[in-house]
C-alpha cells in the first residue's frame, strides 16, 4: 500500500495497538505544497501490514506479498521451469529474465528488512 506523511519521516515499524504492525519502507523524501501555498517536506513510502510482533520472516513475506501475489510468484516459477526444460529453439528468454529480476528483488527485500529489523530490535529468525 502506498502512503504519504508530511513533515516527519515515518518510523519503519508502527504498532497499531490491535496485534498488527505497519512496516514502512521505500521512503522517498520530497516536497508538497501546503494549503497555505508553502512548500513542506513530505515522505512517500510503501506500507506492509504485519500480524503480530514483527520478525524477519514475517516482514519479508509481507513485503513480497505487497509486490507479488502468490499467483504471480507461481507464474514466474512456472515460466522459469518452462525455460529450463524447453529445447533451445523453444525457449523464451523473457521467462528467464523475469525470474532473475524477481530473485534479485527478493534479495534486496531481505537485506532491507534485515537491516530494519536489527535496528528496531526485533527478532532475526532467518
Amino acid at each position: 500500500m502506498k502512503s504519504n506523511c508530511v513533515s516527519q519521516r515515518p518510523s519503519p515499524f508502527i504498532d497499531l495497538g490491535n496485534g498488527r504492525f505497519h512496516y514502512n519502507y521505500n521512503v522517498v523524501e520530497g516536497t508538497k505544497e501546503s494549503e497555505s501555498g508553502e512548500s513542506v517536506v513530505s515522505y512517500d513510502y510503501d506500507t506492509a501490514e504485519i500480524l503480530g510482533i514483527p520478525n524477519y520472516s514475517k516482514t519479508v513475506s509481507a513485503v513480497i506479498r505487497n509486490k507479488y501475489t502468490a499467483d504471480k510468484e507461481i507464474a514466474l516459477i512456472n515460466g522459469y521451469n518452462r525455460y529450463k526444460i524447453a529445447s533451445a529453439a523453444d525457449r523464451d528468454a523473457n521467462d528467464l529474465a523475469e525470474y532473475k529480476a524477481y530473485l534479485d528483488e527478493v534479495e534486496e527485500i531481505k537485506a532491507m528488512v534485515k537491516s530494519d529489523i536489527i535496528a528496531a530490535g526485533y527478532e532475526v529468525d532467518d
